[in-house]
């Protein structure tokens, strides 16, 4: 499922590229930098009335917004939405944190058994698929309250609607 040319900075000495999909520590509840080379791709979504607004802003070392990516579908399941806004980029990166406030998202990138969930199985195997391509990646959960810049991102998109 991945491959990997080298560690991330932050992992500990003697722990492996194949560990980095699975390293978590305590430590992530805060913002992170992204190291030189990283992209890091938050990804939220929102309901507004009968519409799903799914986002993607990734960012490079220096915090700089490389691209904002948002997409409106039709009410569907917001896990999916999640999903959806991961596949959105994962193109563009790599090496790569996806980071996002979705437990279910998060955990299904991080697992290496079936998708468990009937209705994100077949976005989660594609995300899955396109990963093979990167050189390395990380999925982070983080807290909901701490994803605010997608949260003000979306806030304002939902603002702009009729």
């Amino acid at each position: 499922m991945m491959r990997s040319f080298g560690d991330p900075p932050h992992l500990k000495k003697g722990v492996g590229s194949f560990a980095s999909v699975l390293f978590e520590s305590i430590w992530w509840t805060r913002y992170q930098l992204v190291y030189e080379g990283w992209v890091k791709l938050n990804f939220d979504t929102a309901i507004l009335d009968s519409q799903l607004i799914i986002s993607v802003v990734p960012r490079n070392a220096f915090s700089n917004i490389l691209l904002i990516k948002t997409g409106m579908l039709s009410l569907i399941d917001p896990t999916l939405g999640e999903a959806l806004a991961v596949n959105m980029v994962v193109d563009y990166a790599i090496d790569c944190f996806f980071e996002g406030d979705s437990q279910v998202v998060i955990s299904e990138l991080k697992s290496f058994d079936p998708v468990s969930m009937w209705n994100i199985v077949d976005c989660i195997c594609e995300v899955r698929t396109k990963s093979t391509n990167l050189l390395c990646w990380v999925a982070i959960k983080m807290p909901r309250a701490i994803n605010f810049l997608l949260t003000k991102l979306l806030s304002g998109l939902i603002s702009l609607l009729p």
